[in-house]
This record gives structure tokens, C-alpha cells and sequence, in this order.
């Protein structure tokens, strides 16, 4: 689960059974100039939009209409997207879940640091404290249950970006994830230097808490499943998965095989079974189920 969309229609909250569209979305979606930053909410809200092509690439966003949009980015601080967003939670763990991984926490703490390149302006601290917040609710909804929630989310910024000012509290957590850079999964190389520093930084900060890696996705083919499965052939996919689990087993780092899933970017030419534009070992375009089964034998061993 994630706070980084907001549909525009048709959002159900399971706890209040209500079903919530425009213009309520609009109203929870993330404005930048609430705290005085020189973004404003349409600008904002288009560029991601553009992005995630809810809008068409050649979208005008000096007259962006958000009825025009498929989806929003939400507001983490909106009282009632928080409200929302944890009744999703809840939801979950009432249906026995005890795991979650939380997509793109902290991302518009860091989205706002960009725009104001300071790490103590408020919109940046009152969004990275609601995401605290978001972590600690859920652990309380947990113990109310009687029950543990192991939460994750990504590696901390601090350890992975080459812009190390954007310094701050490290969450309680139970497991990290981190993914190999796009350039890496196109070269078919890791960088090893870059890979012990991370670690190194993610295990002074959480000890023994499992590391989770794998091939993030998105909107478009330019992200590590998108490359992997579009610019790799299919025995260079399996000697790219051969690649990453030697790697990441001598550093004691879990990869997570890409048997299903995830989207492969909405330019994908080659898709699963012709059609799919979500990745799929057994697709005839990849057949990487195989490769995958020997390695997870292999790791038994």
C-alpha cells in the first residue's frame, strides 16, 4: 500500500463504506502553496499527473482541469486523506494481514525539499512527521488487535542518494527494501562500492532487519523492470537474475525473484503473453520461471 495516489472517482473507504469522488479528492490532493512554497496545486498535481500519464504527455498544465486527471497525489498532512488512508490499513489487518510495506513514505517530505531546499521548512517537516505518524498508528492498530505488524517501507534516502542533505529520523521499521539503479539492471553490472555503502549505512542505522531488494516499477520502461524486461533479451534476463542473486546472497541481502509483476511502463512494446503489460516469468516473451525455480533450489541448499 502507498500514499502516492488518489483516485479522482470511486474511492471506497471500507471502514465508513462511503464512496468518496471529485471534487472531495481534489480537496485531499497535496498543494505546495498552503505553505507559502511558489508551487502551485495545479502545477504540481499536473507535472505528476503527466508523469503517471493520467493526463496525455502533451497535456497544456497552465490550464490543467482536475476532472482532467485519472488520479491525484495526495496530501499525507490532509486530516481526512490520513484518516482514509489508515482505515485502508485497517482494513487489511482486520482481513488477518500482519506484514505491510508501505510504497513511497517519505516521498513528499522529499518532494517539498526539492522545491524549497531546506530540510527544516515546515511543509517538510510536518509531512515527514505525519509519516511517522502513519507507522505508529499502525503499530498501536496492531496491539489493539492483539497482534504484531511487521512494517517496511524503502531504504532511507540517506543511504542511497547522492544528495545526502536530505538527512532525517530514521522510522522504526521491521524490514527495508532497495532495488538496483536502472542503469545497472541496462548494463547488467552492479556497483559494488555504491552496494557496500548502502548496506554499511542501512545496518548501522537497523542491525539485523531483513534487506529486501528487487525490480522496482512504474509508470514508465525507464525504471529497472521496465529496462529488464524491454531491453534485455530473454538469456540475458537469466543471466542478469544469475547476476543479482550471487551478488546479493554473498551480502546476505534477500532478492525477491520477479515471478509476476511488476508494470512494465506504460510504453512496453514487448508485454506478457501479448497483451499484459505486467511482467510474468512463464510469459513466452521472458521464460524466466525456470532460472528462477534453480536459484531458489540453489538457495536451499
Amino acid at each position: 500500500i502507498g500514499p502516492e495516489v488518489l483516485p479522482k472517482n470511486y474511492v471506497y473507504d471500507p471502514k465508513t463504506k462511503e464512496v468518496i469522488n471529485y471534487p472531495e479528492t481534489w480537496e485531499m490532493a497535496l498543494d505546495p502553496s498552503k505553505w507559502g512554497i511558489n508551487v502551485s496545486k495545479e502545477r504540481f498535481q499536473c507535472w505528476y499527473a503527466r508523469y503517471h500519464n493520467w493526463v496525455p504527455q502533451d497535456y497544456d498544465c497552465e490550464n490543467f482541469d482536475p476532472r482532467d486527471s485519472w488520479a491525484y497525489f495526495p496530501d499525507i498532512t490532509n486530516k481526512e486523506f490520513q484518516e482514509l488512508f489508515l482505515h485502508w490499513i485497517e482494513r487489511q489487518i482486520d482481513a488477518g494481514v500482519d506484514a505491510m510495506w508501505i510504497d513511497m513514505l517519505y516521498t513528499q517530505a522529499y518532494f517539498l525539499y526539492k522545491m524549497t531546499k531546506d530540510i527544516d521548512h515546515p511543509a517538510v517537516k510536518e509531512s515527514h512527521n505525519a509519516a511517522l505518524e502513519i507507522i505508529e498508528k499502525i503499530r498501536e492498530y496492531g496491539e489493539e488487535k492483539g497482534k504484531y505488524i511487521f512494517i517496511g517501507t524503502w531504504t532511507p534516502r540517506n543511504c542511497v542518494a547522492p544528495d545526502k542533505t536530505f538527512q532525517y529520523y530514521f522510522p522504526d521499521l521491521d524490514f527495508v527494501t532497495i532495488t538496483p539503479l536502472p542503469n545497472e539492471v541496462r548494463e547488467m553490472k552492479l556497483n559494488e562500492t555504491l552496494w557496500d555503502n548502502a548496506l554499511k549505512c542501512i545496518r548501522e542505522k537497523y542491525e539485523n532487519v531483513p534487506i529486501i531488494t528487487f525490480l522496482d516499477w512504474g509508470p514508465t520502461i525507464k525504471l529497472p523492470i521496465g529496462i529488464f524486461s524491454q531491453n534485455l533479451t530473454k538469456e540475458q534476463q537469466k543471466e542478469f537474475l544469475k547476476i543479482v542473486d550471487e551478488f546479493f546472497s554473498k551480502r546476505n541481502v534477500i532478492f525477491a525473484y520477479p515471478v509476476h509483476g511488476g508494470f512494465m511502463g506504460y510504453e512496453a512494446t514487448t508485454r506478457s503473453f501479448g497483451f499484459y503489460p505486467f511482467y510474468d516469468s512463464l510469459a513466452p516473451e521472458f521464460e524466466t520461471y525456470e532460472t528462477i525455480k534453480e536459484l531458489i533450489r540453489k538457495d536451499e541448499k
